[in-house]
């Protein structure tokens, strides 16, 4: 994958680096969450009503992030605090310690491409095997960009491995192109 970064990939990527590095994440994993969750734009005002209503489920910033989530992880502010790219970031990378803790108690490898499909569809659905076809589709653009930044940022700390999941003995795989999803939130 090679193309050239947006001004907001520039800005905001330092915020998203600054907040994984942090927490003792590789900082490719959050700049390919921002990627794909900001439809490649990484614009912090981003804003995604779920049914209409932001109290129900919406999700805010660069990293859409949910005020349900944020609320879980312990956060008091206000909804639309959630698009400072500092506040979001920071719980993004909050919510991959937690999401890495609770698959590791579960005996279930904690590498990129399960902690990605569990920061898209929880954790109970990556430990319980039932991801959705969505989140595979989700998890390999993650994977494809995360693998980009590992190049860019020069870390060697690349541990995707494709996600198979065994449900009524049948294995489910996705075939889907990750540029089929580019600029799909």
């Amino acid at each position: 994958m090679n193309r050239t970064q947006t001004q907001n990939e520039v800005t905001y990527g330092a915020v998203v680096r600054a907040a994984f590095k942090a927490r003792g994440l590789p900082v490719e994993w959050g700049m390919a969450i921002a990627w794909v969750e900001s439809g490649g734009t990484f614009d912090p005002g981003l804003i995604n009503m779920t049914g209409g209503d932001l109290a129900r489920g919406g999700s805010y910033g660069l990293v859409q992030m949910s005020l349900r989530t944020a609320k879980d992880l312990g956060y008091t502010g206000a909804g639309l605090d959630l698009c400072k790219p500092e506040v979001c970031t920071a719980l993004a990378a909050e919510l991959f310690v937690r999401n890495k803790k609770d698959l590791e108690t579960a005996n279930v490898l904690a590498d990129f491409s399960r902690l990605a499909a569990a920061y898209n569809c929880g954790t109970h659905h990556v430990i319980e095997a039932t991801i959705p076809d969505s989140t595979l589709k989700y998890v390999t653009l993650a994977v494809s960009h995360m693998e980009h930044y590992a190049v860019q940022y020069g870390s060697e700390n690349v541990c995707a491995a494709p996600i198979v999941v065994e449900a009524q003995s049948e294995t489910l795989t996705s075939q889907i192109e990750p540029d089929d999803f580019l600029g799909v939130v």
